[in-house]
């Protein structure tokens, strides 16, 4: 199966440098307020550069006193993925009920189906949402 192309929320291509936007427009450190003194450097914009020039969307998490700036993925890439990721899964559960149908013992196939129905599940919600988001 063809894999997908990763895409972002914003992914612009400027001829610009975001650092040096940053720096023209960052505040005067004499006119930061006393109470945002402290938490300064835990602001950033929420925005990436590729060395391509293509600015990513993004968001800043903090953890173990680190701020990490995460691109932010197209949701529906990401649910199409998911539920492509499973088909694979629908299939082969499905071949593995047929083959092992049993109805003479019935419990085994009862399994069996639950696991069908599961990924057959996961399957459809995630192209479901795919196509609602």
């Amino acid at each position: 199966m063809k894999h997908i192309k990763r895409k972002f929320v914003l992914d612009p291509k400027v001829e610009f440098s975001i650092d040096e936007l940053y720096r023209k427009h960052s505040p005067e450190p004499s006119t930061v307020p006393d109470w945002l003194k402290n938490d300064i450097e835990k602001v950033h914009y929420g925005v990436i550069q590729t060395e391509d020039g293509r600015l990513l969307q993004s968001f800043v998490h903090h953890a173990d006193n680190k701020m990490i700036i995460l691109p932010e993925p197209d949701p529906i890439l990401i649910y199409f993925s998911n539920a492509q990721s499973v088909n694979k899964a629908v299939l082969d559960s499905k071949n593995e009920l047929i083959e092992n149908y049993d109805s003479k013992n019935i419990q085994p196939s009862i399994d069996l189906f639950h696991k069908f129905f599961c990924n057959a599940s996961i399957y459809i919600s995630f192209l479901f949402i795919s196509i609602e988001a």
